[in-house]
């Protein structure tokens, strides 16, 4: 068999999250709210100016309490500008700002992003709770160039993607763009923080009608398992469903009982229709995973195309795996750091790589 075609790709790190500063350029690209929404304008206006005011009338407190302290000017010395104890004293007595407003205002500073394809000119739509959920959705057409490429090759209109470890969608929202009516996204997401930011960016996008959201865990067997959270943040990756043979989490923030399901499973119960490509990236049970599909690569309608992220030392496993199905590595690419450790000399199987296979016939 012919060895597989590598590639790497610079400027991302493998927690998922871009390598760099934010520039000039990113501010300018930053949405904090649209001024345009008319609904919206009277609670931000309110926001800002309870925000300044609340400022203000902590300010007049403080010089309120160090006036006091100080005393009186001397004889003869003209009082400065503001040096009022009795206005202070009023505006100190004024209500704190409503809690309520606190709420407003956190929801209006919500960023928005947006991103050019720089092919088709296409702009997609991201709200980022988080600096990992903003980096992911800046990173779209920069972080793994090659999976961008393998969608574009692959998809076809009419194609069901399965996308397993979606995070906040950026793929999925990427390959729904892509689709006709007749194609369909299915968008598998355990970390309940990122599948709201999903859920959003889907919304934002215009393309609920084309992607399903699936916030149970893909797995190698269906019931329940323990899901350590890594992060609460929107975006982050990291976190584990604890299932037998996958990696451990030994410090997690909170856990929860989560339901897993294999593809099989999840086809012959009717909750996803039979993919035609699929992208497994979940940071350390992808054998588990693609064990849990050993009817769907065994039978008639094989999926097409189906890139795994391959974690270290699993290479000879996922190819043996994947060779019993009908299915040949025919390229491999390398992200971020583990580009820099292969120029070095570090051996192929010893790396973390998103492998891409196919079926023999």
């Amino acid at each position: 068999m012919a060895a597989p075609h590598l590639n790497s790709s610079p400027g991302a790190t493998d927690d998922g999250v871009a390598d760099r500063h934010l520039g000039k350029r990113d501010v300018r690209n930053i949405h904090y709210f649209s001024l345009t929404a008319g609904d919206r304008q009277p609670r931000i206006a309110k926001c800002w100016a309870a925000v300044v005011l609340g400022e203000f009338m902590r300010q007049a407190e403080r010089t309120l309490q160090q006036q006091r302290s100080d005393g009186p000017p001397p004889a003869g010395v003209p009082a400065p500008i503001g040096h009022s104890t009795e206005i202070f004293a009023r505006i100190s007595k004024l209500k704190r700002l409503p809690i309520c407003h606190w709420f407003d205002l956190r929801e209006a500073m919500g960023l928005r992003v947006t991103v050019r394809d720089p092919e088709d000119g296409q702009r997609y739509r991201f709200s980022s709770d988080s600096l990992h959920s903003y980096q992911r959705a800046k990173a779209l057409f920069s972080k793994e160039p090659e999976t961008i490429g393998w969608l574009r090759t692959n998809l076809r209109p009419s194609d069901v993607f399965l996308d397993i470890g979606a995070n906040v969608g950026t793929f999925s929202i990427f390959a729904a763009r892509h689709l006709s009516q007749a194609g369909h996204v299915y968008a598998c997401e355990p970390h309940l923080p990122t599948t709201i930011q999903l859920l959003q960016n889907i919304s934002l996008n215009g393309v609920e009608d084309r992607v399903s959201v699936i916030s149970i865990a893909a797995s190698g067997r269906d019931g329940f398992s323990p899901f350590h959270y890594k992060r609460w943040r929107p975006g982050a990756s990291g976190s584990q469903l604890a299932v037998p043979g996958g990696p451990g989490l030994t410090r997690h923030v909170g856990s929860e009982l989560k339901s897993s399901m294999t593809v099989d499973s999840m086809i012959a119960q009717g909750v996803i229709r039979s993919p035609d490509l699929i992208k497994i990236d979940t940071d350390g049970i992808e054998l588990q995973i693609v064990s849990g599909m050993k009817l769907l690569l065994s039978g008639q309608q094989k999926p097409r195309s189906v890139l795994v992220e391959v974690q270290r030392g699993e290479l000879q496993t996922q190819r043996e795996f994947m060779r019993a199905c009908g299915y040949s590595l025919v390229e491999g690419h390398l992200i971020g750091r583990w580009k820099r450790v292969f120029q070095r000399g570090q051996p192929l199987e010893e790396l973390t790589l998103n492998a891409v296979f196919k079926p023999d016939h």
